[in-house]
């Protein structure tokens, strides 16, 4: 997988390699990003700026009102200093061709 949330697939050939591309969701693990807030003393206010996004898109994706995409788990990442699995998870059943 490389950092967009992509694997990519390579099919043997006799010319060259094929790629195939998957997309697959991220689903943010709500209860891990709340107590790493809680730890750090921040409110979604104080998260957003850590994270320098807008405060509705942090509140959207803490209430499960909206999936995380590339910018937000990219900072919250590098926010929280954690690793993708400590912090959101690969929807198996969203794993589709692009």
């Amino acid at each position: 997988m490389n950092a967009y949330g992509r694997i990519r697939v390579f099919r043997e050939s006799n010319t060259f390699p094929r790629e195939r591309r998957y997309t697959m969701r991220a689903i943010a693990r709500i209860d891990q990003l709340r107590q790493r807030c809680d730890a750090a003393g921040w409110t979604p206010t104080e998260l957003s700026r850590h994270m320098g996004m807008s405060q509705s898109a942090i509140s959207r994706v803490l209430r499960g009102q909206a999936q995380p995409g590339e910018k937000f788990i990219a900072a919250a990442l590098v926010t929280f200093g954690a690793d993708f699995t400590d912090l959101f998870e690969i929807d198996p059943a969203e794993e589709v061709p692009a």
